[in-house]
Formats: C-alpha cells, sequence, structure tokens
C-alpha cells in the first residue's frame, strides 16, 4: 500500500464505552496508518491501515482493518524494567531482527514483529531471560531505591505511591488485550497484589 507523507493527526477511538486518543496518519481512499497502539481499543496496532467510522460524539471507531504488516502482543514487565538501560538492549536487539516496540506507564510492552516471522516465542525467551539478569542484577536496586535516570527522588516517591495501584490496572489492561491479542503476564503475581 503506497504511503502519503501526510503530518500525523490526533484520532480519539471509541470502543465500549472507552476513548483512546492517539496518532494516526492519514492515508490515501480515506484510509489511516496506525502510529501508535491504543492502549484501550484492543483490535488494532501500530502500522495498521485501517477505515475509520466517524461517530456523532466526534470519536471514531475501527470500520475495518485493510492491512496487518505486523503482528502485535502486549506483555506486563516489572515496573522497574520498563524504567531501566537495561530494556533499552532488548529495544535494540528486536529492532535489529525487523521488530518494533512501545511502551506504556513502565510496565506495559507492545511488541511488534513483522507478518510471517514465527519466533515470537525466541523473543519472548529473550526478553524473560534479560528481565531475570535484571531482577538479579545492580541497576534494578538502584532504580528501586533512587528512582529512574531523570527523575528527582520526591518525583520517584509520588510515581511509586501512584503505582501501587497501577499494577492492577495494568493487569486489567492486559486481560482486555488478551481478548483479542496475545497478551502475557511477564511479572510475578505477587507484585500485583
Amino acid at each position: 500500500m503506497e504511503q502519503t507523507t501526510a503530518e500525523p493527526i490526533s484520532i480519539r477511538l471509541s470502543r465500549d464505552n472507552c476513548e483512546d486518543e492517539i496518532q494516526m496518519r492519514p492515508l490515501e481512499d480515506g484510509l489511516f496508518e496506525i502510529l501508535e497502539t491504543p492502549l484501550l481499543y484492543g483490535r488494532v496496532g501500530r502500522k495498521d491501515i485501517v477505515r475509520l467510522r466517524p461517530l456523532r460524539d466526534g470519536t471514531y471507531r475501527v470500520a475495518r482493518v485493510i492491512e496487518r504488516p505486523f503482528q502485535h502482543w502486549c506483555w506486563m514487565i516489572p515496573g522497574e524494567y520498563g524504567y531501566s538501560q537495561s530494556i533499552h538492549e532488548f529495544y535494540r536487539w528486536l529492532e535489529a531482527r525487523g521488530g518494533e516496540w512501545e511502551s506504556a506507564m513502565g510496565g506495559l510492552l507492545f511488541v511488534h514483529l513483522p507478518k510471517g516471522d514465527d519466533t515470537v516465542d525466541e523473543v519472548l525467551a529473550e526478553l524473560n531471560a534479560r528481565i531475570e539478569v535484571f531482577r538479579h542484577g545492580d541497576e534494578r536496586k538502584r532504580i528501586l531505591e533512587a528512582g529512574p535516570p531523570g527523575m528527582n527522588a520526591e518525583q520517584w516517591k509520588q510515581m511509586r505511591n501512584r503505582r501501587r495501584k497501577t499494577p492492577k490496572f495494568l493487569a486489567r489492561l492486559a486481560k482486555l488485550w488478551a481478548a483479542e491479542r496475545s497478551a502475557r503476564l511477564l511479572i510475578d503475581p505477587e507484585e500485583i497484589s
């Protein structure tokens, strides 16, 4: 599918009484390329080409997925790993294989592999191995004590207090994704309670 060089626009998607505002790129013939995976709209992901249907309230609904060049997965990861430098090494490894990634709230990881790539189990094993090394390393201890790079101690304290509720929200979000995609929990269930 030929893509235009139109500037990205922000569009509000609506589904099941939830709205999610994401970036899309308008293409020819009324189609759109999704530039970021919506959190609350599990049917579509980054790089999908879609046709939208406008709703009366000014939001849109995905009427049809026209093209899906990537397969999409959503995995929960330990929040401190999501803020680590170690995860960037995983991102580089994934990108070298032709994959792409997105993250949200430090604990939600979207992995996108090219259509036809059947190595998701290998990707997941690599991620799990890296998380295990991180769990026992000094970087995790530093993050838990002082916060992620670029965040001062007070900001980290406030975020940690808020994050006590976040894992339950992320677990619900992963279940939403699991209903229509492959969502896996990569954190110890004890960390969610």
